[in-house]
């Protein structure tokens, strides 16, 4: 099969707009000449001189654009863009001010831009991935390239992440009712549509000012955050821990950009464990303390004894009590816990999983493959790179 059916067969299956170059000179647009320049171009203009044979970048937009290299030639593949959400008038209007182009093509934009389905990060490198095994009969990960359009060297009202800036009562006890529900995904849809919106308000002139700005503001909402998913059902002492733990990391930062990430996994965090906590609600006091002391204690060695101790119960009864009420022992909960922290790491973070079994107490990287095999039915390295 020659390059140019392989790729519009892949435009075909994916309605992803794909250009194909040779020594910069475009010679074949699927699906990307209903709006010209394609913002896709420009995005990724810092990798083409790069040496990445397949790499992406992701704009403030949250707009999605790859790069593909064909082996032995001159030519590449310019995948994109693509966007998780539907693109909004602000975006567009954002993008089109990238492109140097009139705001009065938004219209023209967003009509081109609702032909390209939505299309996660995952599942855009995962076409990524698709494409270059077609072209070059390789396996590589895509590289993520830091977007370098026309950098801005201070932060702006309508450039920087807008949740950071105060928001109103209304969405305030919104996304605080998310937390306490544990409703990730809604929260999540609240969290990128203020991302992508633009807000309101000033900011200091200074970048000092605007950082420590930032961090006065993330502090508050950590307490917040804190405070809304103990309503919800999270353990008091895990709140506490993750309260300590972001604090701490708040204060290491010193770019804005990386506070608005930091901020966002925080508010994530707190929910996904509020919703886990709220899973393992039982009508029994006991197990209830029980799942509450496991997860407190997620990053330590835990046994039936330790909680036992600190429950200041016979371990046997314990024990005896939890598989009656369950229908599981106390070791394979504590387990099933750890497990399911250990997948949201994988999923989210790079860590390796020799680092990721000791911070979950396992013995070693070996026990922890055997448990993480046992309950997901793969091990570790199958898990991360099939997500």
């Amino acid at each position: 099969m020659n390059n140019h059916v392989t790729l519009q067969k892949l435009y075909e299956a994916t309605k992803i707009p794909l250009q194909l170059f040779d020594n910069h000179v475009p010679i074949q647009n699927y699906g990307s000449g209903e709006f010209n320049p394609n913002p896709a171009v420009s995005m990724i203009n810092s990798a083409i001189n790069t040496n990445y044979s397949i790499c992406y970048t992701v704009s403030p937009d949250n707009l999605f654009c790859g790069l593909i290299r064909i082996d032995n030639s001159s030519q590449y593949v310019i995948v994109g863009p693509a966007m998780a959400l539907d693109c909004t008038r602000k975006q567009a209007e954002n993008i089109l001010e990238s492109l140097q182009q009139p705001v009065n093509r938004t219209d023209e934009f967003l009509h081109w831009f609702r032909t390209i389905p939505n299309c996660d990060l995952q599942r855009f490198r995962s076409i990524l991935c698709c494409l270059d095994h077609f072209l070059n009969g390789t396996e590589n990960e895509p590289v993520h390239i830091a977007y370098e359009v026309n950098p801005s060297p201070m932060p702006t009202i309508d450039t920087n992440p807008s949740f950071i800036e105060h928001v109103s009562d209304l969405l305030e006890k919104q996304m605080l009712s998310y937390i306490e529900y544990g409703n990730t995904n809604a929260l999540e849809a609240v969290l990128y549509d203020m991302q992508t919106r633009g807000g309101e308000g000033g900011v200091p002139e200074t970048a000092s000012d605007v950082i420590r700005s930032y961090k006065n503001i993330f502090i508050v909402s950590t307490a917040l955050a804190s405070r809304a998913a103990v309503k919800g059902g999270l353990d008091f002492d895990t709140a506490n821990a993750l309260t300590t733990k972001y604090l701490t990391q708040i204060e290491k930062i010193k770019n804005y950009s990386e506070i608005f990430i930091l901020l966002k996994q925080m508010f994530l965090d707190f929910t996904e464990r509020t919703a886990r906590s709220r899973f393992y609600l039982s009508d029994s006091l006991l197990v209830n303390k029980i799942s509450k002391e496991v997860q407190a204690h997620l990053y330590e060695k835990i046994t039936p004894a330790s909680i036992a101790d600190r429950l200041k119960m016979n371990s046997s009864y314990l024990s005896t009590h939890f598989k009656q009420e369950t229908g599981k022992t106390l070791t394979d909960f504590i387990n099933e816990v750890k497990i399911k922290e250990g997948i949201r790491l994988l999923e989210t973070t790079q860590m390796p999983l020799i680092q990721i079994s000791a911070q979950l107490g396992f013995s070693s990287q070996n026990y922890f493959h055997t448990v993480f095999k046992k309950i997901t039915g793969m091990t570790p390295v199958e898990y991360r790179n099939k997500t």
